[in-house]
């Protein structure tokens, strides 16, 4: 018995190691893809900041609330309500955590 232990236990080892290093692997993917959808986000929030901000210069009125509501009833996306500043609060602890890993 004591034989087959000796060959038994370092495979186990290996095994739950490796099976740990993959989780570990694919949970840094994520939090990568994570922060790059913010990252998005944020970009997006600026083009549609400046898009108000030509609007308004050039004397159009601006019309980034009818087309949200054009958004949410033609194509069935709901605005998450993110704010510029949750949204850099997110990338900064996503990277944070990233960091530390």
């Amino acid at each position: 018995m004591d034989e087959i232990l000796k060959y038994i236990v370092p495979i186990l080892t290996a095994l739950v190691s490796g099976f740990f290093l993959l989780k570990v692997h694919d949970m840094n993917r994520t939090k990568s893809r994570l922060l790059s959808a913010y990252r998005d986000i944020e970009f997006l929030q600026c083009v549609e900041r400046r898009h108000v901000e030509a609007a308004v210069a050039a004397g159009r009125k601006s019309t980034q609330r009818s087309i949200r509501k054009q958004v949410r009833e033609n194509d069935n996306l709901i605005y998450s309500g993110m704010s510029p500043n949750t949204v850099k609060y997110k990338i900064k602890k996503m990277e944070d955590r990233i960091s530390i890993l």
